[in-house]
């Protein structure tokens, strides 16, 4: 094979490879969003024993070094591993009428209203990078659910400030300085705001945050 016939080889596999990569089934991104009152409901939830339907993946962050306050988006991919059908929530438009609680007599078992999203920092750091992607479900409205049959997955990618919240990295970068810190998704899956079973992605990333 000639070095010319080598170079196109190398040029036609890189861009099959980088076709490869999937694109979000849910970018939240351009979506329209209503908040929901939770009273901090989240943040202080009953513990449950769980078993999460779902397994998480860490897919991609972009960029994968950002400095204060930029935006970071990542990809996460949820896998429903259990043996039924789960519905998830597939919305940002927090529901007014009916109450999520009340819509939670038309869920399946594994159906769940709301899902919240963050990007933790891992390494022993703690906290979290920005803020928390709430995803909703409402009764009277279809599109907010997305059903996912088992061995199938999706591809969500969501938006999130680069600053740390509560974490161990926030004091060791200010007020200026860079930090290498890995992160990760976590999710939760809820049934009520009263009750919380949350998972995270079975990996990491590397990123990089400048002050």
């Amino acid at each position: 094979m000639s070095r010319y016939a080598v170079v196109v080889f190398l040029c036609v596999v890189a861009t099959v490879a980088h076709g490869q990569e999937r694109a979000p089934d849910l970018d939240t991104r351009f979506l329209p969003r209503r908040h929901a009152e939770t009273n901090g409901a989240i943040l202080s939830p009953r513990p449950i024993s769980y078993e999460s339907p779902l397994k998480a993946r860490l897919l991609r962050l972009d960029p994968v070094s950002c400095s204060w306050d930029d935006e970071v988006t990542y990809d996460v991919e949820l896998t429903n591993v259990s043996t039924q059908d789960v519905t998830l929530p597939w919305s940002v438009w927090a529901p007014r009428s009916p109450a999520p609680e009340e819509s939670l007599n038309v869920f399946p078992p594994n159906g769940f209203p709301f899902m919240f999203l963050s990007l933790q920092v891992g390494d022993g750091l703690g906290g979290q990078l920005g803020n928390v992607e709430p995803l909703y479900g409402s009764a009277d409205e279809s599109a907010s659910f997305r059903l996912l049959r088992p061995g199938a997955s999706v591809v969500i990618r969501a938006p999130t400030p680069c600053q740390f919240s509560g974490s161990k990295a926030g004091p060791m970068i200010a007020p200026t300085g860079t930090i290498a810190v890995k992160v990760f998704v976590r999710v939760h899956l809820l049934r009520t705001f009263d009750e919380l079973g949350a998972f995270t992605t079975s990996n990491t990333l590397p990123l990089t945050v400048s002050r």
